[in-house]
């Protein structure tokens, strides 16, 4: 027969079959168990009834009860022979042998058990039992009445000795007639003569063979036959089997210890409960405990341009028992010939049985409590993050001269992953509290820059000058020789709405001259635009005081005088399109936010009201003004809008219930930042002209980078400006007048000049295409 066991406990365990040359030649041999099933488990059965052994029913009841229970086998053909029988018996067969071999406390005795079991059902003089050791690559003779770690007697795993080395090394079974004759075996089988015919079966798990069972007859007796190898290959393939599932079952378990025992030390440090170092030291030391190793070491890495610099946490004679020292000297991995150096170049795990002897790394030597500690074996993990290694984590030395093994890489594996989550949170709070010195740091140069200068204030000082005629008119605009006179006149503002008594007049005098300060040279968003939306707020709140609280009015003058600080001259789409900073900080009106955010810097050096000392009273007036400058965004106006007309259309508008008359003070918000467009045309023509140029430039860019600009912002389409004048003033300005004008009436006046200009835009519209006479046209010429 050509049949590998280790092809069938593969396809037993796996539920997968592999065809293999062999089988494709002999697929009848491959699979054969269901023609000798019936035979095999009534010569069992009877054999069993012979020997009458508390151990034998152990390890043969699970095959010869499924049998008594009458369950037919369905003969099937290639590939779903075996899967078959597996699919429908395994259940029951695994339960009953995992549960047999749980109440087992050691292994190689019930592996011995077992071979006693089969010496008796195959008529065999002798059986031994070899387990192999994995760590030394050799396989000893199990004696159950000798310890079990003690009077071994070693062979080594290799062909061309004896019987069982070979079985071990090619991980197949052998039965031969006449071993003596063999020159496969020249060593034979071990400790007897006058032996003849052997039955020689591997124990796998997986792929690894776990013990070999050797099963002799004497020169007087018969060879082994078929029914005999069936027995022997069907039980050791169970328990085979059985081993492998106990083993994954002891990881599995051993893993959700080990996960399960990590996330609370993690979830402890995330609660700031312990430091970064106790972290890493009880992971350093539950490592240790778990893998069996007698030292490790933990590498907290950090990488400049050209190479790897680590800070090492190590055991040192000043630590505790679970504790780490943090080296003075930085470990630089370069071309050091060392496993942790390898493995942060090459971010992957290493696992050395003998580091000493290894020629790729120098002879490492510790430390250790006075004592020199020679670094065999060594199992080193990286600690990986986004953005590639952090750290390293390594155990030096398994214990009893054993090396780390697979099953002790995953399980690292896990830890590092854990040691990761610390580091990565670590270097998370270090760089936000490094984030907040900076922020800090720049606050305070802010601070120092956004000081007026004393001249400034001086002038600021000095009350002697004329208001302008009209000023409380709402269709009033500073002319350009008293645009130096703008602080000034906003200061008067204040003061004649508030009183001298809530005013602190020097701090208003620094606020407005640092506020003029921070609004940029730009053309139209500069700290002119904010005089002018604060006069026309002024004139509205001046005129209707008694519908408003303190602190309201307080908030909207405010928030007049700072809605637009620090524009830059492009609009809220333009951030979003090209992905700026300030729409990836605000998910809406990144414009708005910002302009608050800065006026908050400002408002915090100033305390421009006397009233404002309690810190609950302040608050309510941070937020009156944030909610303000966030109502300048026409995004939220038509929000307000379309909530306020039924409301009106109803007569169910009400200035004393909060949601309607915070409906108002957006309204308000947006007439007085459009209220340019209630101007003269001729101040409304300087003034749009001034917008324009910003518009065009943001065009200009947004062209250069791909985009398509609207057509306000493209200077190629400069004849639509007049459409897009009236267009705006129609569908904008004039739906927000509207709805002032019906709760305040004494506003009309800016209804009536926003119309008066629409129409002026009309005019023009409609003399398009006529001769006009124009200055430079002459009869001379």
């Amino acid at each position: 027969m050509t049949f590998r066991l280790s092809q069938l406990l593969e396809t037993a365990t796996r539920k997968k079959f592999r065809e293999t040359e062999m089988d494709k030649k002999e697929p009848e041999d491959a699979f054969k168990y269901h023609k000798y099933l019936k035979p095999l488990v009534r010569s069992v059965s009877t054999r069993i009834s012979i020997a009458h052994t508390k151990s034998a029913k152990r390890v043969l009841a699970p095959y010869v009860n499924l049998m008594r229970r009458g369950r037919r086998v369905t003969l099937r053909r290639g590939r779903d022979k075996f899967n078959f029988f597996l699919s429908k018996r395994s259940s029951v067969l695994m339960k009953n042998l995992t549960v047999f071999m749980a109440n087992s406390n050691e292994l190689p005795l019930l592996l011995h058990e077992t071979t006693d079991v089969l010496k008796s059902l195959t008529n065999s003089l002798g059986a031994r039992l070899y387990i192999i050791d994995q760590s030394t690559n050799q396989l000893y003779l199990y004696q159950h009445n000798a310890p079990y770690k003690k009077c071994r007697v070693n062979y080594e795993i290799e062909a061309g000795k004896s019987l069982a080395a070979y079985v071990a090394k090619v991980k197949e079974y052998v039965m031969v007639a006449d071993v003596t004759k063999d020159r496969r075996f020249p060593e034979g089988v071990t400790y007897k003569d006058n032996v003849k015919s052997v039955l020689c079966v591997p124990v796998m798990s997986n792929s690894d063979c776990f013990a070999v069972v050797e099963l002799y007859r004497e020169t007087d007796q018969d060879p082994y036959e078929k029914h005999d190898l069936k027995i022997v290959v069907l039980v050791c393939g169970w328990v085979g089997l059985a081993i492998q599932q106990n083993r994954e079952g002891m990881v599995l378990h051993k893993q959700q210890e080990i996960n399960d025992d990590l996330l609370q030390l993690v979830l402890a440090f995330y609660g700031n409960t312990v430091t970064f170092e106790n972290v890493l030291a009880e992971m350093l030391n539950y490592a240790k405990t778990q893998l069996n190793a007698e030292k490790g070491a933990v590498y907290v890495i950090e990488k400049d341009r050209t190479d790897f610099f680590a800070d090492v946490y190590d055991e040192g004679i000043m630590a505790g028992k679970n504790s780490l020292i943090k080296k003075k000297l930085r470990v630089k991995f370069g071309k050091e010939k060392t496993v942790a150096s390898w493995v942060a170049n090459h971010c992957e795990l290493l696992n050395v049985r003998d580091v000493y002897n290894d020629p790729r790394f120098t002879k490492e030597i510790s430390k250790d409590d006075d004592q020199m500690v020679i670094n065999r074996t060594e199992l080193c993990m990286p600690m990986m993050g986004r953005h590639g290694i952090m750290g390293i984590i390594t155990l030096i030395n398994k214990k009893n001269g054993f090396y780390f093994t697979q099953t002790d890489e995953h399980l690292m594996q896990t830890i590092a992953t854990y040691c990761s989550l610390a580091l990565h949170y670590q270097r998370s709070l270090e760089a936000n509290e490094y984030s907040k010195l900076r922020i800090e740091q720049n606050d305070d140069l802010i601070a120092h820059h956004l000081k007026p200068c004393p001249h400034s204030l001086m002038e600021m000082e000095n009350d002697e000058f004329s208001l302008p005629r009209n000023f409380k008119d709402f269709n009033w605009y500073i002319m350009n020789d008293d645009i130096e006179m703008m602080p000034k006149l906003c200061v008067h503002m204040f003061r004649d709405l508030f009183g001298d008594e809530i005013i602190n007049r020097s701090e208003l005098d620094k606020f407005i001259i640092t506020l003029r300060n921070s609004y940029r040279d730009i053309p139209y968003h500069n700290f002119e635009h904010a005089f002018n939306v604060s006069h026309c707020i002024y004139s509205i709140l001046n005129r209707n005081k008694e519908s408003f609280s303190l602190i309201e009015l307080q908030a909207l003058m405010v928030a007049a005088t700072v809605h637009d600080v620090d524009h830059k001259g492009f609009t809220n789409s333009y951030l979003c399109n090209t992905k700026h900073y300030l729409a990836r900080l605000y998910q809406d009106a990144p414009w708005e936010n910002h302009h608050f955010y800065v006026a908050n810097k400002i408002l915090s050096l100033y305390n421009i009201f006397n009233n404002m000392e309690d810190r609950h009273k302040r608050k309510t007036y941070m937020e009156l003004i944030e909610r303000a400058v966030l109502d300048t965004d026409l995004v939220n106006y038509f929000k307000s809008r379309s909530k306020m007309i039924p409301l009106l259309a109803n007569e169910e508008f009400d200035l004393k219930v909060a949601e309607h008359m915070q409906l108002l003070k957006a309204i308000i918000m947006t007439v007085s930042d459009l209220s340019v467009m209630c101007k003269p045309f001729s101040v409304q023509l300087r003034v749009s002209s001034c917008l324009y140029k910003e518009f065009y430039n943001q065009g200009d860019i947004e062209k250069s980078l791909g985009l398509l600009p609207l057509s306000m912002m493209d200077r190629d389409k400069q004849s639509n400006v007049p459409d897009d004048q009236m267009n705006f003033i129609t569908i904008v300005v004039m739906p927000a007048m509207t709805l002032l004008k019906k709760v305040f009436p004494n506003t009309e006046a800016l209804f009536t000049n926003a119309e008066l200009l629409r129409d002026t835009w009309r005019k023009i519209i409609d003399s398009r295409g006529e001769k006009l006479w124009r200055q430079c046209d002459s009869v001379v010429s």
